[in-house]
């Protein structure tokens, strides 16, 4: 009898639980909590697991990876109600393992020296959590620029490197001031070098491209001047992307929209 009167005891005891983690029309529904559908509208192909950080107050409240695809659909999460928070949501195309580098103690993301920037999409979203359920939209933008380099060789090459002052990013999307180096793999084909990288938002003209040939000697293309003069916007939303063409002294650079939406219809050569 008395074990019969404590097994109720404890069903009674775990339904409590159940009722109180609930939220039922019975309750004042001011205490329920706010469930956020997060959903993007343009996600990047072959997207790493995006993720989700809660901001409330300047200060880190929730770190949330979600599993690739489910962001697309919709991934459901609930907060507390009545909070001013920023959500900022960052994901990489090229699928590290070791990205993103945000923790609990960390706020910024950058590249690793000798390699290229990550292919890094963001967003931002502030909203003040009063309603029950509230729908919250993902509008990627692109935060890389894509650099694609031909050189004619009429003298053997020997390596080519790319240089500038920004390397990532704060969480909040600013450009962090650290230095930015790659030396790229090298391919011939035609007479000419090919090589690519991928470069973060810069914030001045100190880009530049390093060419070292076999004899010692080397030059360099002031390509942050170039494209400052010729009106390349480094504030857009979304990056576009750069091929540029050296021959001799004459380099010829053409901005190009890829395969991501940005705007320009055709590519732009300056």
């Amino acid at each position: 009898m008395h074990k019969r009167i404590y097994h109720y005891r404890v069903i009674l005891l775990l339904m409590s639980f159940v009722i109180i983690a609930s939220c039922n029309i019975l309750e004042d529904r001011d205490e329920c909590p706010c469930r956020l559908l997060l959903q993007a509208v343009d996600l990047p192909e072959g997207q790493y697991e995006p993720v989700v950080y809660i901001y409330e107050g300047g200060v880190m409240k929730e770190r949330i990876e979600v599993p690739v695809g489910l962001l697309k659909e919709g991934y459901v999460h609930e907060i507390a109600r009545d909070r001013d928070v920023v959500i900022y949501v960052w994901c990489d195309s090229t699928g590290r393992l070791d990205f993103p580098v945000f923790d609990l103690n960390g706020t910024t993301v950058s590249g690793e020296y000798g390699e290229a920037l990550p292919a890094l999409f963001r967003d931002e979203v502030s909203i003040d959590t009063h309603a029950e359920s509230m729908t919250v939209e993902i509008d990627f933008n692109k935060r890389f620029a894509n650099l694609d380099i031909q050189i004619l060789e009429t003298e053997k090459i020997h390596g080519v490197s790319i240089s500038g002052n920004n390397n990532g990013y704060t969480i909040g999307g600013e450009p962090l001031m650290d230095e930015f180096f790659h030396e790229p793999d090298i391919a011939r084909q035609n007479g000419y070098v090919r090589l690519s990288s991928r470069i973060p938002r810069q914030t001045d003209d100190g880009l530049v491209i390093n060419i070292k040939y076999e004899d010692g000697a080397d030059s360099r293309i002031l390509l942050g001047k170039i494209l400052e003069n010729k009106g390349y916007n480094w504030d857009a939303d979304d990056l576009i992307d750069i091929s540029i063409r050296i021959e001799g002294g004459t380099t010829g650079i053409t901005l190009k929209s890829a395969e991501w939406n940005t705007g320009y219809d055709k590519d732009l050569t300056i």
